[in-house]
């Protein structure tokens, strides 16, 4: 049986090997700050609460932005496992848990060498108002190809984020 793809359970992913430690690797994906840097939709993200840094329950709001529209979420730290695991849950008002966002590392052959998978898992299914405001205001027809296209996007410019620091270039 399959999974419509923008249920609950249904999921999304990418990968790509990077040439920097896992440790580098992790410092880079759970400073929050950063996530502009690589998402096609947040343009900013912004720790909330008193929280300075990644803590499981921590919270951050994300301002977004496809087309004309602009929204902003709120999202809370599900997993954090240094150099391993940064997830976060993304809240929707009204509809609450809604998409967790994983990026995991595994140690790759070399001690400067690792690889990246990013994935979303749906929490609940995509509501018919949201689909249809998805399909009108951003222009997006079949939002689970579009996530997993912007997760390929996404661990490119990850990586070459993460090799350039290692270099000691700025992207």
């Amino acid at each position: 049986m399959t999974i419509d793809p923008m249920k609950k359970g249904a999921t999304g992913s990418a990968h790509c090997q990077i040439n920097c430690s896992p440790s580098e690797l992790f410092d880079l994906v759970s400073e929050i700050s950063n996530i502009p840097r690589w998402s096609p939709e947040c343009t900013a993200a912004t720790w909330l609460g008193g929280a300075s840094g990644p803590a499981v329950g921590a919270k951050f709001r994300g301002w977004n932005r496809r087309r004309a529209l602009r929204w902003f979420t709120v999202s809370r730290v599900s997993a954090l496992r240094p150099d391993e695991e940064f997830s976060f849950i993304t809240m929707v008002p009204v509809w609450g848990d809604f998409v967790e966002w994983t990026y995991e590392i595994a140690p790759g052959d070399a001690p400067d060498n690792c690889t990246l998978t990013q994935r979303f898992t749906m929490q609940r299914d995509l509501p018919l108002p949201l689909k249809k405001l998805e399909e009108y205001g951003m222009g997006v027809k079949d939002r689970h190809s579009d996530l997993t296209e912007n997760l390929e996007a996404c661990v490119q410019r990850i990586k070459v984020l993460a090799e350039a620091k290692i270099e000691g270039t700025t992207v």
